[in-house]
């Protein structure tokens, strides 16, 4: 199992302790979507328990979502579709019983990243897996598996990968570097980040790396910056604690880039005072402090978030479902969450407010 305190996408023992604890505190958050991302519909997105909002997916370059359910990995029939199809499934025991960590395919669509989800941290390995190798009856292998702790990842390019992982039992997390090719390498470039990991995304130069739970220095939800270019060279790690604090929210897991150039995050907090969860966040680098917070499934749920950049939409995801948000033109997210901080309603990323349900279904 990849270790992070924080919303884990295969249900595990420690996201569970985490969603019951904050799963009763979410009632007085937010539910109305803002006018700056609209609200423009939804599609099923299965999940295997109800401690997490959807099983692994990401999505693919034509739109459309790829999923992990266990080892078997479906298709969504169309985009945006509420049919999926089984095309193949890992085999030769990639992954845990309880399915990878994460999935992630690769910017030129060729290949899939995929989190074994191993129990024991020294266990765990990132698997390289050919996505033209997929069969329905055939469980496809990995081209490539390196040795790496895996907990989210993102892609820097075709050949590299950046990766959260932690050892939660010794209290540090990490960002590993796995560059591909003739000789495939893992390199540490990030250490000392929370006693549990969080998620990863990347806007133009910039890399955004969430903690999951930790105290201090590095509380759970801190999400701090980094330069893509220094980590895709280094050869020695920079320590997280510092570099730039952006904002601390939820628990920083996961996060996702948009065409906005803002990012998006979920996740939950059950140690804050008072326990954060019920909705996910669009946050504005250029003003972190002024977020917009989406709530569509109601306010007590966990969300995830990702973004199709065919449909050009948010996707925030609660309950099995992925409600999608049309994403504003540049600067719309900007003056809109100025009007929200100027009167008041929304003055920082722990503010609470008394709720009213809105969502749209497909």
């Amino acid at each position: 199992m990849a270790i992070g305190l924080s919303l884990s996408r295969s249900g595990t023992l420690l996201s569970i302790v985490l969603a019951l604890g904050t799963l009763a505190s979410a009632s007085n958050h937010a539910l109305a979507a803002p006018t700056g991302y609209s609200l423009v519909g939804s599609f099923p997105l299965p999940r295997s328990n109800e401690f997490v909002p959807a099983d692994p997916f990401d999505v693919l370059s034509d739109g459309r979502i790829l999923q992990a359910r266990g080892d078997g990995l479906w298709l969504q029939t169309q985009i945006n579709g509420a049919t999926y199809t089984r095309v193949g499934s890992l085999g030769g025991g990639l992954v845990s019983a309880a399915g990878p960590s994460f999935i992630r395919v690769s910017p030129d669509g060729l290949h899939l990243a995929v989190g074994s989800n191993d129990f024991t941290p020294s266990n765990q390995s990132v698997h390289i897996v050919p996505l033209s190798s997929l069969d329905t009856i055939v469980p496809s292998n990995a081209s490539v598996s390196v040795s790496a702790l895996g907990f989210d990842a993102v892609w820097s390019s075709n050949e590299a990968l950046l990766v959260t992982g932690g050892d939660f039992f010794v209290g540090s997390s990490l960002v590993s570097r796995i560059t591909l090719g003739p000789s495939p390498q893992t390199t540490v470039v990030v250490e000392s980040a929370g006693a549990g990991s969080g998620g990863i995304a990347i806007i133009g130069p910039t890399v955004y790396v969430g903690v999951g739970f930790g105290f201090d220095s590095t509380p759970s939800g801190q999400i701090r910056s980094f330069d893509l270019a220094t980590l895709s060279t280094a050869n020695t790690p920079s320590d997280f604690s510092l570099a730039p604090t952006l904002t601390r929210i939820l628990s920083a897991f996961p996060l996702a880039a948009d065409s906005a150039g803002n990012l998006l995050a979920g996740g939950g907090d059950s140690f804050a005072t008072p326990p954060l969860l019920g909705f996910a966040a669009v946050i504005d680098p250029a003003d972190p402090t002024n977020p917009l917070l989406l709530s569509p499934g109601g306010a007590d749920s966990l969300y995830s978030v990702a973004f199709n950049s065919i449909t050009n939409e948010a996707l925030i995801i609660a309950d099995g479902i992925a409600y999608r948000y049309a994403i504003p033109t540049p600067g719309a997210l900007g003056a809109f969450g100025i009007g929200l901080a100027t009167s008041g309603i929304l003055s920082s990323p722990h503010r609470r407010r008394r709720s009213s349900k809105s969502g749209v279904r497909a």
